[in-house]
């Protein structure tokens, strides 16, 4: 409980901050990041409004999709019914774009750290060596989950949103005076 309610709400935040530097107006990223927050905020509130109306509690710990299961209960007039199929490819719409974000940065994030000139030399190392680190780490839908809510939260959350953070604050703190 600790960690995750800790990191959870800031996972995304180190991603963000690398795309920072490829804004064309950096002046409005204020703004539209916390409209962003707001919305983001607002959207999984209501979702956990629905999830936990509809299914309850219990069913809603139980299961490891809770949005599709209460979609699946969707009947209007005998009509419409089983959009679950519109929902996964929603998500999977999503997904996509998630990873593709998350890659670019690791991408940009390799260049940076191997000082390469040109970032479409990493392109396909890194795209190996996230495909090999995935299989390996969490071959099955269990392990993923148990890993990243028993493992993920101490020894790469924690460290990369919190520790780190307040050591280059302090550093900062420290070379201005």
């Amino acid at each position: 409980m600790f960690p995750t309610t800790l990191t959870f709400p800031f996972g995304e935040m180190l991603v963000f901050t690398m795309l920072f530097p490829y804004l064309k107006n950096r002046n409005q990223a204020k703004k539209v990041g916390i409209i962003a927050m707001i919305v983001s905020g607002l959207n999984l509130m209501l979702l956990t409004i629905m999830n936990i109306a509809v299914l309850g509690t219990e069913s809603l710990h139980r299961s490891a999709f809770p949005i599709l299961t209460a979609v699946s209960y969707i009947n209007i007039a005998g009509f419409i019914q089983r959009i679950d199929t519109l929902i996964i490819i929603i998500m999977v719409i999503l997904v996509f774009l998630k990873i593709a974000i998350y890659f670019f940065c690791a991408v940009i994030g390799a260049t940076d750290l191997f000082r390469v000139k040109q970032s479409k030399k990493l392109i396909y190392p890194v795209g190996i060596i996230i495909v090999v680190s995935s299989i390996i780490i969490a071959p099955d839908y269990i392990l993923h989950i148990n890993e990243g809510l028993k493992i993920v939260p101490y020894y790469l959350s924690l460290p990369l949103q919190i520790v780190i953070p307040i050591l280059l604050l302090v550093t900062i703190w420290i070379k201005k005076k």
